[in-house]
């Protein structure tokens, strides 16, 4: 099940359109593919990373300066993960951000228990 999934941490997340710059003052909407790190071989004509998953209800995003590790996004509901049938996502609202500074991009995955996980630096980009 897709929840077992979370709870052993063997999931690749992966910004499926990150881009090097984003301009201060805009939003974007970020896009996350989820699947299996190790997915179980099989030797049919099938795709091995055919499964597709969605990121839980409880996943966040935080945002840090990556020059003066400091967080201008911390994890709580305003930095929620959304989803829709294409997949899991967010909406980057660069308007904190300072240009010509580079920012980190992490995911907080929060099961209920001490299983928490964490996946840091998924992506860093620039504030133009």
């Amino acid at each position: 099940a897709a929840s077992d999934v979370y709870k052993r941490q063997d999931i690749d997340i992966t910004p499926r359109n990150p881009r090097e710059n984003y301009v201060v003052g805009t939003k974007e909407k970020i896009r996350f593919t989820v699947r299996d790190k190790y997915p179980q071989k099989n030797f049919d004509a099938t795709l091995r990373y055919k499964s597709k998953y969605y990121l839980p209800q409880t996943t966040y995003v935080s945002i840090v300066d990556a020059q003066a590790n400091t967080t201008i996004v911390s994890y709580d509901v305003a930095s929620k993960v959304s989803c829709d049938p294409t997949g899991s996502f967010f909406v980057l609202d660069t308007t904190p951000l300072y240009k010509n500074r580079y920012y980190t991009v992490n995911i907080k995955i929060e099961n209920g228990t001490s299983d928490t996980g964490y996946f840091p630096e998924l992506f860093t980009f620039r504030a133009k």
